[in-house]
């Protein structure tokens, strides 16, 4: 039974009301008292201040209001053609960076929090694109919380279409972030392809500068040095000093870091298809994890014979000699593998004779034992090794005295036997 209470004509009873009408009547109440509050707007469209607001204002001249408490700018900046090259291989798949094809989208954000959760808000978001002969960003600026749905409906507008979406981290933290935001605001996700650049930024540099934040990609592989910018750490502090006073001046240095993030994010692409397609010098790389990189990633014999190029060349010309050696080991499998026994014949005796290396030395014995059947020189080799594994410090290179005195052994009755 339901009727309306004397005196309360906005109320109704529920005590015999099913479930799902209870629920049907919460979404109802709920979605009415959403639109009362944070009435949206289409992206574009040229709303109007709310009367006596003074949280709904630009943060400078050259930001645009597309929705209540939301502002955006597009800056735009000659393309260099090199870079252009750099992108148009990525789109076009032809790369072992990805193999994708759409339109590369580079994404970066700036939050209300360091470590996630449904606590943090994306303030500031923005993407960089190639815009016929200009590399353009466009940022996204909240100026106060209820406009977050508009806001993100503006980043979601970059995506449209065969975009893959470049981030630095981006995968970690940025993009689970503004897929949880858009899950709360009841906006629908996008589903794009993703290219994180911190992975194989850590495989490429990290042995050489350690951090591999983005910061320092800047200054050690990008040679960037930023001036007049925010530090990272205190950029959510930044944003609510302006949602408490309104002021604007520190907001300029954000505004800079954020956009000088997404350009680097372009910058950082080229810098990486440069070394694994077509460096020649490896001083200041790791040439040895880019060359398992190419390798892995190889789908012709192109792009397989570079990671020969690229260790060769490092083996060649790398300045410390653990490089050299790393680089010489990594050869020799590589054409084992490939059956070029000759190849890593010699590559191997080089580095064994060169470097000392013992396990350069174990696999040249059985290459010479069991390919080559040249025992004379195998047991050469394997009493090397056996002299080295009396240093006890060495031992686990060479393999365990026991297994190299029974492959002695061995060597010895086939010699025997041709005799």
């Amino acid at each position: 039974m339901r009727r309306t209470p004397r005196g309360n004509p906005g109320w109704t009873r529920v005590d015999h009301m099913t479930l799902q009408e209870r629920l049907l009547a919460l979404k109802k109440a709920r979605a009415t008292s959403c639109d009362d509050r944070n009435p949206v707007s289409p992206v574009g469209a040229r709303t109007q201040p709310r009367a006596g607001d003074p949280r709904d204002v630009a943060p400078g001249p050259d930001w645009t209001r597309v929705g209540e408490f939301v502002y955006t700018r597009c800056t735009r900046t000659p393309l260099d053609e090199s870079l252009r090259a750099a992108i148009d291989s990525v789109e076009s798949g032809s790369t072992s960076l990805f193999r994708g094809r759409g339109r590369l989208v580079f994404f970066d954000t700036e939050t209300t929090g360091l470590s996630g959760g449904a606590g943090t808000v994306i303030f500031l978001g923005g993407c960089g694109e190639v815009l016929g002969d200009e590399f353009a960003v466009r940022q996204f600026f909240l100026t106060d919380y209820p406009g977050e749905r508009e806001f993100l409906r503006g980043i979601i507008g970059c995506f449209e279409s065969d975009a893959i979406c470049v981030s630095y981290n981006g995968r970690s933290f940025d993009w689970p972030l503004l897929l949880g935001r858009c899950v709360m605001n009841g906006v629908r996700p996008p589903d794009v392809q993703h290219i994180d650049l911190l992975y194989p930024a850590r495989r490429f540099w990290r042995s050489v500068i350690g951090a591999c934040n983005l910061g320092a990609i800047e200054r050690h592989v990008l040679g960037i040095s930023r001036e007049h910018d925010a530090d990272g750490w205190e950029i959510p502090g930044l944003y609510f000093e302006y949602l408490t006073d309104g002021g604007t001046d520190r907001l300029f240095d954000v505004f800079e870091h954020h956009r000088t993030d997404i350009t680097t994010l372009a910058r950082l692409t080229r810098e990486m298809v440069d070394a694994t397609t077509q460096r020649t010098e490896f001083n200041g790389i790791d040439a040895v994890n880019l060359a398992r990189f190419v390798a892995a990633r190889s789908v012709s014999e192109t792009e397989a014979r570079r990671a020969e190029v690229i260790l060769t060349i490092a083996l060649e010309t790398a300045r410390d000699s653990t490089t050299r050696l790393d680089a010489g080991r990594e050869l020799g499998l590589i054409f084992r593998r490939k059956r070029r026994y000759d190849d890593a014949r010699t590559v191997w005796a080089r580095v064994f004779t060169e470097f000392g290396d013992l396990a350069s030395g174990l696999e040249l014995a059985k290459l010479l034992e069991h390919r080559f059947r040249v025992y004379e020189e195998a047991l050469s080799v394997v009493e090397m090794l056996c002299d080295a594994c009396r240093d006890s410090t060495r031992r686990s290179a060479a393999g365990a005295p026991a297994e190299l005195e029974k492959r002695r052994a061995r060597i010895e009755r086939k010699i025997a036997a041709l005799r």
